[in-house]
């Protein structure tokens, strides 16, 4: 079996105005040491400089406003505050797979975002859904159709156009593995408020119809 995958800690960024403090963000990211590793590890390096630029091109501006408005009415200061992190859902002897989980915290909201990856740890490179499929399967009908059952069961908490939306909202990319099944979700706001983040559900393993884990 594959050694663990590593989850390091990165940097702490600190974002200033005037030498105030207004966003800071966090980050723990994968990484593997055993070979092939060269993709795997850069992939998540890209990962880190994709959060570290949205934080300064798109959080950071944004908690300046907030700033600036808080000193005009005499507020306190707003402190923003944004993560990423990895985790590690499931492993076995040669796949892994992660989850990689981005909050921003501001003064008024929460923002979540997720991001699922599958890796064939022989090759270094990642898997895809289908590979969870028999092939042939019509495996993208059938997680629709499961995430239809489970929100007709609690249709407040969505939007009401949600069976529109529901298909053009699918991303086959949007998924990862855990002991209990395939966990697969919609962006923010797609089928539900964006306070609600992104709403997952999971299909339980089949052997026969799938999903299942990929033998490596």
């Amino acid at each position: 079996m594959s050694s663990p995958i590593l989850l390091q800690p990165q940097q702490e960024l600190l974002l200033c105005d005037d030498d105030l403090p207004l966003l800071t963000a966090h980050a723990v990211l994968p990484c593997r040491e055993e070979r092939p590793s060269r993709f795997f590890n850069s992939y998540y390096r890209r990962c880190y400089r994709f959060f570290e630029e949205r934080c300064r091109r798109d959080w950071f501006p944004a908690a300046q406003e907030a700033f600036h408005r808080a000193l005009e009415s005499a507020a306190p200061i707003p402190q923003w505050q944004a993560r990423l992190d990895a985790a590690v859902t499931l492993q076995q002897a040669q796949l892994v797979s992660l989850r990689l989980d981005t909050v921003l915290v501001t003064e008024a909201k929460q923002q979540r975002f997720l991001q699922g990856d599958l890796w064939d740890l022989r090759t270094g490179l990642p898997l895809a859904l289908s590979d969870c499929f028999p092939p042939r399967s019509r495996w993208r009908r059938r997680l629709l159709r499961h995430a239809a059952d489970h929100i007709q069961a609690q249709e407040a908490r969505f939007h009401p156009a949600w069976r529109q939306a529901l298909p053009r909202a699918f991303r086959p990319r949007n998924f990862y593995l855990t002991e209990e099944g395939l966990c697969f979700f919609f962006p923010p706001g797609t089928i539900a408020p964006a306070s609600a983040g992104c709403p997952t559900f999971c299909l339980p393993y089949d052997d026969k119809a799938g999903p299942f884990v990929p033998k490596m």
